[in-house]
């Protein structure tokens, strides 16, 4: 794990603010990284006013990165964390934030999660040949990942109920044998923790959600 902590970003970089009609808005480079891949696969969750997470990815280094700020984007600390690869984030609090993605190298659903505002991070591999996996926390100890599967094919999902600790997966959700690359797109959104909606694109350019 590294950490670097970034408050000012390099001169050559934009850091500039503008309006758009009743908005205002601060442009600020983050992370200007070492080659011109940095900044992609990028999820965002904002658990509060002052707490930020953005995930990232640089397709030149091969590593995924957390950016992390506690105090409303003014500072910010980066994180490597792993081989990058597809992935979502989402925190439910300024504390407790949950990553699940896709091994590049090996396309297993690995899940990496913190609960003492990304100081510390758990991380484990839940399933093997998945791809594209979303992720929502609609309680602090309540997960949600959907996630297309390249041996069964189709839309599956899987659910904890105790911070991660344990998994239950497979979830059938659409599918079922329909192959992956009918499936584009992926996104869930799970109000409670007895809601879910999915929702995916296929290649057919159809739009559908499952809930």
């Amino acid at each position: 794990l590294t950490s670097k902590t970034n408050s000012t970003p390099p001169k050559n970089d934009s850091n500039f603010s503008f309006s758009i009609q009743d908005f205002s808005f601060h442009i600020q480079t983050i992370d200007p990284g070492p080659d011109a891949t940095t900044g992609y696969y990028t999820s965002i969750s904002a658990p509060s006013i002052a707490r930020i997470f953005i995930l990232y990815s640089s397709l030149v280094s091969q590593f995924f990165n957390v950016a992390n700020s506690s105090d409303g984007g003014q500072s910010w600390t980066i994180q490597t964390r792993d081989t990058y690869g597809l992935g979502d984030m989402s925190a439910p609090d300024a504390n407790n934030v949950y990553i699940a993605y896709s091994n590049s190298t090996n396309s297993r659903l690995v899940v990496t999660n913190s609960s003492n505002g990304g100081g510390n991070w758990t991380t484990q591999t839940i399933l093997e040949q998945i791809w594209n996996p979303r992720i929502a926390t609609p309680a602090v100890d309540t997960v949600f990942i959907t996630y297309g599967n390249f041996t069964t094919n189709g839309v599956r999902l899987a659910k904890s109920t105790n911070h991660g600790a344990s998994w239950t997966t497979g979830f059938v959700v659409v599918g079922n044998g329909t192959p992956q690359s009918t499936f584009k797109s992926l996104a869930i959104n799970a109000p409670d923790t007895n809601t879910i909606y999915i929702a995916y694109g296929t290649s057919g350019l159809d739009l559908e959600i499952v809930n």
